[in-house]
């Protein structure tokens, strides 16, 4: 046993936890290390099986398991993927089916009928009006279909403005059709009963069950709603969170006002903006039109606006993070990030970045914060959107990393499911674009994802003094993922303690 893995252990000092299991992925030099020992919450000593038969403390046993420094989900949506568990899920459902799931649909008291997953664009124009208020997402959630009770509610009529940074649809009379952009959508939404507070708690409780079945132990939190703050510290304990405020959130300003707050369990730290919507609702922000329709998509929030917005959160000691799908949408991000105070600020998702952003984006020494398993979904008709000559400008994973970016993986849940096993294997071996390395994957889950919360110093590793947060594999990662072959979690620790299994 080495200096560096050791605690000095007298027999009569008692381990919170011994973990033994075939093999710890410490991602350090050295012989390989079989067992670690934890005490109020770190990890105090890593050795070999052998020697921690000479330490006293309950143990846990996992015979031909991998413990691998507990992942984080670096981009999710934990609020959204809570309230989702109770609203219709219409992935899919072709439009007779899902017209009649909303024909049947109910809801208690005042509340609104809610739902998502619904992928074929033109299908809400179909759709039957019913007298409670309705409102349904596309599975990116960057188009939404409303109903007439839900537009009537928000006050929104057929000669209403499109918000910026939003649409609503219109047919050739120039009606609402109920189908949704972006922006538009808040707007609708901010006529329906605010959750109570019981609700958001509710919401986050289901979803970190969620999470420590997929094995994480950590979440950013970005676009976290101001009033979801409270209701994230009744869950301390189970998961830790790093949350980024929505940029839009009309209480906005109580955060920036408080400054940034970083905690082993919440730290409130960043801003989260969007510059453009989603390629597969053709909301994206390109520099030229897509391959299949007559238009560059919809511009969020750019321009002179955004640089104003993110200067001045940043000045406060904020991470600012910009939302930027398409390539146009990414070059306005890494230009206005680029000039900032630096504070690890992030492209979020940097999904289509033509060659000159992604060498400014890796000079400037930015977050790229990417969600492989969306490569795996945009697949089947991401060239469409695209055109041939773009497409090499997807997923450009192994060139930012070239270029100087910093990767910090997630899922984007509930768009796609929170799994970082599957956010892995994807990564290696992606459909379209570019993989990486088994290392620099598993970094942008651990090491890479906790710096990116400004938390590299205790979290990301297993070596002694770091948080004991753990995530223990059946097998093998690396042979598992190179091989093809299934990987599943046996346990979730986090601060030393169990919140999946083991088994």
């Amino acid at each position: 046993m080495t200096e560096a893995t050791a605690d000095h252990h007298h027999p009569a000092v008692r381990d919170d936890l011994i973990l033994i299991v075939e093999r710890l992925e410490t991602g350090a030099p050295g012989p390989p290390l079989q067992a670690l020992a934890v005490r109020a919450g770190r990890i105090v000593w890593c050795g070999t099986a052998a020697e921690a038969r000479r330490r006293s403390g309950p143990r846990v046993a996992l015979d031909g398991a991998v413990a691998v420094p507990g992942l984080v989900d670096a981009h999710a949506h934990p609020g959204w993927t809570g309230q989702a568990l109770e609203q219709l899920d219409l992935r899919g459902l072709e439009p007779g089916a899902l017209a009649d799931r909303l024909r049947r649909a109910t809801a208690p008291g005042d509340r609104w009928i809610r739902g998502s997953g619904w992928s074929v664009l033109g299908e809400p124009a179909a759709l039957p009006q019913t007298d409670r208020p309705t409102v349904v997402h596309r599975v990116d959630r960057h188009v939404a279909w409303a109903n007439r009770a839900a537009l009537r509610a928000a006050g929104i009529a057929d000669g209403s403005d499109d918000p910026p940074g939003g649409r609503f649809v219109r047919d050739r009379r120039g009606a609402l059709t109920g189908e949704c952009h972006d922006t538009a959508i808040r707007l609708v939404l901010a006529a329906e009963p605010a959750p109570t507070a019981a609700d958001r708690e509710r919401w986050l409780s289901a979803a970190c069950a969620r999470f420590s079945a997929a094995g994480l132990t950590a979440v950013h939190d970005v676009c976290a709603a101001v009033a979801d703050i409270g209701a994230w510290r009744t869950q301390a304990g189970r998961l830790r969170v790093h949350a980024l405020v929505d940029g839009e959130d009309p209480r906005r300003d109580e955060i920036l006002e408080a400054g940034p707050q970083l905690d082993p369990w919440l730290s409130v730290a960043g801003v989260k903006f969007f510059a453009d919507g989603a390629l597969g609702s053709r909301t994206a922000w390109l520099g030229a039109p897509y391959a299949d329709a007559d238009h560059c998509g919809l511009p969020g929030l750019h321009g002179p606006e955004l640089h104003r917005r993110a200067v001045r959160w940043a000045k406060a000691g904020f991470q600012v993070a910009v939302h930027a799908i398409g390539d146009a949408a990414a070059r306005e991000a890494v230009d206005v990030l680029s000039r900032l105070p630096a504070v690890r600020h992030r492209v979020e998702h940097a999904q289509i970045v033509d060659p000159s952003t992604v060498r400014a984006l890796g000079a400037a020494g930015l977050i790229a914060g990417i969600q492989p398993t969306h490569a795996r979904a945009d697949a089947p008709w991401i060239a469409d959107r695209l055109g041939s000559q773009r497409l090499s400008w997807a997923f450009r994973w192994r060139d930012l990393v070239d270029a100087g970016a910093r990767l910090a993986i997630g899922s984007d849940c509930p768009i796609e499911p929170a799994d970082p096993l599957a956010a892995l294997r994807v990564a290696l071996a992606p459909p379209v674009g570019q993989g990486i390395d088994f290392d620099t994957a598993l970094a942008g889950c651990t090491h890479e994802a906790a710096w990116a919360a400004f938390a590299e110093t205790a979290r990301g590793r297993l070596a002694p003094g770091f948080v004991a947060d753990i995530t223990v594999l059946d097998r093998d990662p690396r042979a598992a993922l190179s091989e093809g072959a299934p990987l599943a979690v046996r346990a979730t620790f986090v601060g030393g303690r169990a919140t999946y299994g083991p088994r």
